[in-house]
Formats: C-alpha cells, sequence, structure tokens
C-alpha cells in the first residue's frame, strides 16, 4: 500500500501533478486515507501533497451537509443539503450528488427536507431515510436511488436496518395520542408491519437500534429516567433485545454500564457494547 502511493505521486509530479494521475481516488480512496492517517507510513512531501490532491470535496449548489451516514462498504455517503436527502457515490472519479426522490411532492414542498434518520442495509444496497414526509426505503442499486418502501405517517427519530435489508425499525413519538413506539416494517411499498413496543411514559426514548445478522433479533440502547437507592432520579442507560420470531416477542435486559454503540455476536442473541 505504501509503496503504491509512494510510486503513484512520483509519477503524478512528473506529469505536472495532471489530474488524471490521481489514481487512488474513486475505489482505491481507502488506501490513499490509510496512508494519509497513520504515522507509520510517514509520507513525505510529495506523497502528502499526492494524498491531499486525491481527497474528495463534495459540493450542493445551496445549503450546507449536515447528519452524514457512511456506508458499510464506505462507497456511498448519504447527508442532508438545502432542502433534499443526498447521495454520493465516493468510488466515482468526480461524485456528484444523486438526489434521493422518487415521488412527486406538494407543490412548493419539501422533497426529503430535515433529515432525521438514515440506515443502510450491511451490503450497502438499501438505504432507510426519514424526513419531513416519512420513512422512506431506497434501492441504491448502481447509484439510480429506486423507492422500494414509504411509510408517510411515521418520522422515526432511531432507525435500524436488518443486515439483508429487508427490515427497517425505528422509534416513532405519536403526538396525537401521547405515546411512543419501536416501530418495524417490511421494505415492501407501504408494508408497514407492527409496533414492538408502546409506551406512554414521554421519558421514554430509544437512542439506538440494532438488528442481529440474521434479522431474528433487535437490540435497543433506551435512555430513561432512572431512580437509585437513594431515591434520586437521573436520565441512564438501559437496553433490551427482542426474540422476533417470537409469537408474542418478549424483551430481555441488557445489562449496559454507558451509552455506547451496540453489536451482535455472530447470529445470536448475544451483544455487545463496545
Amino acid at each position: 500500500m505504501r509503496e503504491g502511493v509512494r510510486q503513484a505521486a512520483i509519477e503524478w509530479d512528473e506529469a505536472a501533478r495532471d489530474e488524471s494521475r490521481l489514481v487512488h481516488r474513486g475505489a482505491r480512496l481507502d488506501e490513499a486515507a490509510a496512508v494519509a492517517g497513520q504515522a507509520r507510513f510517514a509520507p513525505n512531501a510529495r506523497e502528502r501533497a499526492y494524498l491531499d490532491a486525491c481527497a474528495l470535496t463534495l459540493t450542493l449548489e445551496s445549503g450546507s451537509l449536515t447528519s452524514p451516514r457512511l456506508s458499510p462498504d464506505g462507497r456511498w455517503l448519504a447527508g442532508m443539503g438545502g432542502d433534499d436527502t443526498w447521495l454520493w457515490d465516493l468510488h466515482a472519479a468526480a461524485p456528484a450528488p444523486i438526489p434521493l426522490t422518487t415521488y412527486v411532492a406538494a407543490p412548493g414542498a419539501s422533497s426529503r427536507s430535515y433529515t432525521r434518520a438514515t440506515a443502510f442495509s450491511a451490503d450497502s444496497a438499501t438505504i432507510a431515510t426519514v424526513a419531513g414526509d416519512g420513512l422512506h426505503v431506497d434501492r441504491i442499486g448502481d447509484g439510480a436511488p429506486v423507492e422500494i418502501g414509504s411509510d408517510p405517517t411515521s418520522m422515526p427519530t432511531a432507525l435500524g436496518m436488518s443486515h439483508d435489508g429487508s427490515l427497517s425499525a425505528g422509534f416513532v413519538s405519536d403526538v396525537s395520542n401521547k405515546t411512543k413506539s419501536v416501530r418495524i416494517w417490511t421494505t415492501q411499498p407501504s408494508a408497514y408491519q407492527r409496533d414492538l413496543i408502546t409506551s406512554a411514559d414521554q421519558n421514554f426514548n430509544v437512542e439506538e437500534l440494532v438488528f442481529s445478522p440474521d434479522h431474528r433479533y433487535l437490540a435497543m440502547l433506551i435512555s430513561n429516567h432512572i431512580s437509585n437507592s437513594s431515591g434520586n432520579t437521573y436520565i441512564g442507560t438501559t437496553g433490551s433485545i427482542w426474540d422476533l420470531a417470537a409469537p408474542a416477542p418478549e424483551q430481555q435486559p441488557l445489562d449496559l454500564e454507558m451509552n455506547a454503540p451496540l453489536a451482535f455476536i455472530g447470529e445470536g442473541p448475544r451483544v455487545m457494547h463496545l
């Protein structure tokens, strides 16, 4: 890797720093990032200039990029910009923003403004986004997103997607009846599935939702008001894991010591927090 960058930097420099010689863009951008970010590689001045030139600059016609989310394979970057949710193919030589708009918005309405949450499937082929007009699930394919599911009635603030992209889970607050739910959808059009939990406790909040690799189990990181032995109340973190294949899923509590990312260990119901 280090030798490849060294040779590429020499050829780029000798070619009057021709942009077409920046071979560590696109699919090889991760190699450039590794060499640039690890002290043991110690790039010299010419190599540093080459690596800086390989870095991608993503632009929008208006607004700034917020809430960025990188796909698991490192190819796609999704984020909110202006009045829409955008997708970039980082393996392209010159990534251009792709709008995640596969429906007709009402006159004067934003496309997917105010993006609240984004989640990718493990194979990076499916993306779920939540904005002011509800939940949308898109199949990315080769960069031409096709919407394969939606729920305009729900606007989750936490979102998770199964590894194969077949299920999405979100934390939904229903202002009308003052309840909060963890809701699960399939990725077929308008295929709302069920509410796994419904709570009237306004202090109940879900921070993270993670599916097991076989999408049988769902783990959640919960923040809530907790009373200690002295009777004092504080905001603490708890967790639970659910067997979605059970006829009547019941939660198994998770022993969490801090607010930390969750990850499944193998296919079974074992979870670690990082």
